[in-house]
């Protein structure tokens, strides 16, 4: 079966610099914050125990003009903090899909382990997640994945699916456990609306980096950080959900006018209502830098995603 698997590592803390000043999304008005049972596509909603950042963001596909027939949709991916427990949030998520190309009898005791570090350099060892932090434990990872559709290609049978991941820092209380949700497409579900980013949210001014040679990210007039910053990828990097309050294209080019690489792919359509802007970079041997804009009636999120190699 082929998935996606969306490995996340905790952060965020007292003396990240990213996390300086006030997190809006943990204000009783947090609009944009959408709650246990908001749709992520084809039945599965936010599992209860979390909630999601913004909306589910739509990603294109990144061939080029010249070598496709019409722009495509290539992912979904939604971003989410968890409240409650996290094996039950998991295993909520999991319960979603009773199909018969369903994960039902998967065992659930796997989905959650503990990463402790028993001090041997660049190891770790996994351990089922009980509730409780073992002696050494810096984080906790729980994943959940569900077979989203089959087809037919000659006589081999393919699955897509649909995958949820999560982690929490568990040395640190005050970090929020951060799941992500994503999906390949087709097929794909374009909402019909996005949720709306309101005006004055105060919020960090920056999202740190952890790579010496990729800047930090600084959040720009007309936009607010929505959420904590997600890990880019497993060896560094960031991602940012950003609530757009200014003009959408002024914005998304404050943000590009922060890369000094050239972009080796860029896009602006229309798909099914929801007009897509899309800025990609790559540096050799370092970071891949996607920027992309959602809008939907004047309502607009970007996705910052800065990868390491």
């Amino acid at each position: 079966m082929a998935v996606v698997v969306l490995a996340l590592a905790g952060c965020g803390g007292a003396d990240d610099p990213a996390l300086a000043g006030p997190e809006p999304w943990n204000a009783p008005d947090a609009v944009w914050m959408q709650p246990a049972g908001t749709p992520l596509t084809k039945g599965v909603e936010v599992p209860e125990g979390a909630r999601l950042v913004g909306p589910v963001f739509t990603i294109a596909s990144s061939q080029k003009a010249e070598q496709r027939e019409e722009f495509a949709v290539g992912s979904q991916r939604g971003f989410l903090l968890v409240d409650g427990e996290p094996y039950a949030v998991a295993s909520d998520f999991l319960d979603q899909w009773d199909g018969p190309d369903g994960l039902g009898d998967y065992p659930k005791d796997t989905l959650c382990r503990q990463q402790v570090d028993e001090g041997v350099e660049g190891k770790t060892h996994n351990y089922n997640y009980t509730g409780e932090a073992a002696d050494g434990a810096v984080e906790i990872s729980c994943s959940a994945f569900l077979v989203y559709d089959q087809r037919q290609v000659g006589e081999e049978t393919f699955e897509r699916s649909i995958a949820m991941s999560f982690t929490k820092d568990l040395l640190d209380p005050a970090a929020s456990v951060q799941g992500e949700v994503g999906w390949q497409s087709p097929p794909s579900t374009i909402p019909d609306a996005l949720p709306t980013a309101p005006d004055g949210v105060t919020g960090p001014s920056t999202v740190a980096s952890d790579v010496d040679y990729l800047p930090d990210l600084k959040i720009v007039d007309g936009s607010f950080l929505a959420g904590p910053p997600w890990p880019g990828s497993l060896t560094g990097g960031y991602t940012a959900v950003i609530g757009v309050t200014g003009d959408p294209d002024a914005v998304f080019d404050a943000y590009v006018a922060q890369d000094d690489d050239e972009p080796y792919f860029t896009a602006d359509e229309d798909v099914q209502g929801m007009r897509i802007r899309v800025y990609r970079s790559a540096e050799a041997g370092g970071i891949w830098l996607d920027i992309t804009l959602n809008e939907i009636d004047g309502n607009a999120w970007i996705l910052v995603s800065a990868n390491n190699d």
